[in-house]
């Protein structure tokens, strides 16, 4: 595996997101050759030795790799833009420039350049900080269910 090759493979399987109730970046790459992705796995993590990724399997013979921690995301971008990123650059520039905008205008930048799939899915503003209300009350809820065992 090579950059380049990463490059024009994520251009053709990949996906960079933005998580809607916090500030984290995944990228995925989805393949039905788990072999494929595990030395995928192991070309980034001879490249970036502390990168945390995983392979789960989606349905029965589709599996995707993701690189879950934002800063490892931003490295490994970084890379591919280098490398000639080309279909996904817009979306790649947009999650890079995280620093100079908040949450929201980088959700706002992505929306239009990402498929149709989960357009009734997707959260504005109002949406996110209900969702992180909820997201709280659930830890609150897990503490206390811990607590009392």
């Amino acid at each position: 595996v090579t950059w380049p090759y990463l490059a024009g493979f994520f251009d053709a399987e990949g996906h960079v997101g933005l998580q809607p109730v916090d500030d984290c970046v995944r990228l995925h790459i989805g393949q039905n050759c788990r072999e494929l992705l595990q030395t995928i796995g192991s070309f980034l993590e001879a490249e970036f030795p502390h990168l945390r990724y995983s392979i789960r399997p989606v349905r029965s013979k589709h599996h995707v790799l993701v690189v879950t921690r934002s800063h490892d995301c931003i490295l490994v971008l970084r890379r591919l833009i280098a490398a000639g990123l080309t279909l996904k650059r817009p979306q790649a520039e947009a999650i890079l420039g995280i620093g100079e905008a908040d949450h929201d205008s980088i959700r706002a930048r992505l929306a239009p350049l990402v498929g149709k799939q989960s357009r009734y899915f997707r959260l504005d503003q109002a949406g996110r900080s209900r969702a992180k209300e909820i997201k709280s009350v659930c830890v609150r809820l897990q503490r206390l269910r811990h607590a009392n065992c």
